[in-house]
């Protein structure tokens, strides 16, 4: 073998080898480091009701913070609390616009509400695949922060204790917080292969989401992971302001993350989520029919590291 073969031989031989090479994606957070995202979501809901479209329009933006304070066999304790929030809903019957780095009128019990949870911490508990397995503290929050409302009927202050806990009570935010962070596999990969997780949303809309998942690349120090997944909510029943409902709702959902190979945490990255189907009113007087309310939801999500 001459010297260019030898070369030849050699270098292919590196490039298998390092096409070959496994990696252990997780989170390896480092106890009272904090590490924080900043996350933009757009949501906008259309019902269809006898011959008009309803739209509503949901924008959520702010950083969210996290500081793992104790390491329990594999699970890690995060002390989390949203460090900033803006939250701005536009509908034909109602408006809700709120930003954490404003002052608050004393009337205004929405934004009390929100400004109630801001940089408040409560605690979280996560596998380092990302999986979540408890949030504890955020039901006490939401209820002190109700307690703060004096101009608030007691109808009112229900009504928002219930919306606020469909977005950010802990069985809420277990799911919210899991389909962001539960993106990693129970066993190491290679560039190129593919992995499942599946994760079970419990705000106001329950549905099951399962997403197929690939190890894009492995290069400058970071993981490129990519996901396509199903968003179902077949036959699920929920109780809004009284009223039963069931959700016959599916859809799909795309993702994509650069992460850090350090800690695993996040760099950059975006989510978008398309649903369709229809809502169903439970409940009515005897003999009248149920309704069918034709929906669709689209959202999208963009997460950068703060």
């Amino acid at each position: 073998m001459n010297i260019k073969s030898l070369i030849i031989t050699t270098f292919l031989f590196f490039c298998i080898i390092g096409s070959a090479q496994s990696y252990d994606l997780r989170y390896q957070l480092e106890l009272g480091k904090t590490y924080k995202f900043y996350q933009a979501t757009e949501l906008n809901i259309t019902q269809t009701i006898g011959p008009m479209d309803q739209e509503v329009d949901n924008s959520f933006r702010g950083i969210t913070r996290f500081t793992p304070t104790k390491i329990e066999g594999e699970n890690i304790t995060l002390k989390v609390a949203f460090e900033t929030l803006s939250v701005q809903i536009k509908s034909m019957f109602f408006n809700v616009l709120y930003d954490s780095s404003l002052p608050v009128e004393k009337t205004d019990n929405i934004g009390l509400m929100y400004d109630g949870i801001v940089n408040k911490d409560f605690t979280m508990v996560i596998t380092p695949k990302g999986k979540v397995v408890s949030v504890d503290g955020m039901d006490q929050i939401i209820e002190d922060a109700a307690e703060a409302l004096i101009y608030a009927s007691t109808r009112s202050l229900e009504r928002i204790k219930g919306t606020m806990n469909s977005h950010f009570g802990e069985e809420s935010l277990k799911g919210n917080m899991e389909m962001i962070l539960s993106i990693y596999p129970d066993e190491k990969q290679k560039v190129g292969d593919k992995w499942t997780t599946e994760t079970r949303l419990t705000s106001a809309l329950q549905a099951d989401l399962m997403s197929n998942w690939t190890l894009e690349s492995a290069d400058n120090n970071n993981w490129i992971i990519s996901s396509v997944g199903k968003v179902s909510a077949d036959a699920q029943e929920a109780n809004m302001d009284g009223m039963l409902m069931r959700f016959n709702l599916n859809g799909n959902n795309h993702s994509k993350f650069t992460v850090n190979q350090n800690d695993g945490w996040f760099e950059k990255g975006w989510q978008k989520q398309s649903i369709s189907g229809f809502i169903e009113m439970l409940g009515k007087k005897e003999g009248e029919e149920d309704m069918q309310i034709p929906v669709s939801v689209t959202s999208s999500t963009t997460l950068e590291r703060r």
